[in-house]
């Protein structure tokens, strides 16, 4: 299992630059409509291999990239407490 740990986009729709940093446990993203926050799914929906257009160039760029920075977790052992300030189990 993986976790998502960095996000960066440019030139992706309305995106110049952005980049994301993201730490254990869950992660919402909120906002005012026409923040942004179904701009940063799709653009991680195409790092996750969907097919995108090149309508999602912003009209001033040439190309639009995306990466991300995936963690590989360690299984939980059954019964090992998990630091809630790192989020790792002890074992």
């Amino acid at each position: 299992m993986h976790m998502l740990t960095e996000l960066h986009i440019q030139n992706f729709a309305i995106i110049d630059q952005l980049a994301l940093e993201f730490g254990p446990g869950l992660v919402i993203l909120t906002g005012e409509t026409g923040a942004g926050k179904s701009i940063i799914m799709d653009a991680l929906d195409v790092l996750m291999g969907s097919r995108a257009d090149v309508s999602v160039i912003r009209s001033e760029a040439e190309l639009a990239a995306r990466r991300r920075h995936l963690q590989a977790l360690r299984p939980r052992t059954p019964g090992c407490p998990r630091n809630p300030q790192t989020g790792r189990t002890a074992g």
